[in-house]
């Protein structure tokens, strides 16, 4: 959200207005723009819900705690355009993990800020699952897999869904 542990200066919080996310910005005063033509058309579809899990890049630890405010304010600052971009009955799913847990308390407070401005949201946790060494540390395939179903369940019981559907 406001630093990228692993190089570069692009941001998740620069990217996500993009329907291409490695289309740059084409004006070199403003690096973290999005080109007129590649703004993403947020009308097009409205998703019932939105997973976002960002934060692990960030390392807000040790040395980078002192970012913690600023990963706060970028955090709601996106939630609360994207609330407007998708519009009030969209339900945003903030997830903290697998890699890490350092992000989840700033994660948690981002959601309550967020749900006293009316904006649903829900902590989605993503922490507890293996990240082998074989991986370099990310989650493995079936990881995923189990990231993925315990996604589902969690989705499911704050929508209020019985079953799983997918519309076309």
């Amino acid at each position: 959200m406001v630093k990228n542990c692993c190089g570069g200066e692009t941001l998740m919080s620069d990217v996500w207005l993009r329907t291409l996310a490695s289309t740059p910005s084409d004006d070199a005063s403003d690096p973290h723009g999005t080109t007129a033509k590649n703004i993403w058309n947020f009308k097009s579809w409205i998703p019932d819900a939105v997973v976002i899990n960002l934060g692990t890049n960030d390392g807000l630890t040790g040395s980078r705690e002192v970012l913690i405010s600023a990963y706060n304010a970028t955090y709601l600052d996106l939630v609360k355009s994207a609330a407007v971009a998708y519009g009030e009955q969209t339900h945003f799913f903030l997830a903290c993990g697998p890699m890490s847990d350092a992000y989840c308390d700033p994660v948690r407070w981002i959601i309550g800020q967020a749900n006293a401005m009316g904006i649903k949201a829900t902590f989605l946790d993503h922490h507890g699952f293996e990240c082998p060494a074989h991986c370099c540390g990310h989650p493995g395939a079936d990881q995923d897999w189990q990231m993925a179903e315990s996604t589902v369940k969690q989705v499911k019981a704050a929508m209020g869904w019985s079953v799983w559907s997918i519309y076309m």
